[in-house]
């Protein structure tokens, strides 16, 4: 079972992103998680199928030449 994570504890483990994009990740839906009591919590899986999902992203790649 994975332990669950606030923005602040997220964004320790993920050093080039703070909370405000932690949370804005769970509010857009591209971070999996749950609220409670008006609080943000999130999975050490749902941060590493994000991360994975985003090193694959075309987004990146778009407007530089091939």
């Amino acid at each position: 079972m994975s332990a669950y994570l606030t923005p602040e504890q997220a964004a320790e483990k993920l050093p080039r992103f703070n909370a405000d994009f932690i949370r804005i990740q769970l509010r857009k839906g591209a971070l999996e998680g749950f609220k409670v009591g008006g609080r943000w919590f999130t999975t050490e899986a749902a941060i590493d199928a994000m991360v994975a999902a985003g090193s694959n992203s075309q987004r990146r790649r778009k407007g530089r030449a091939a």
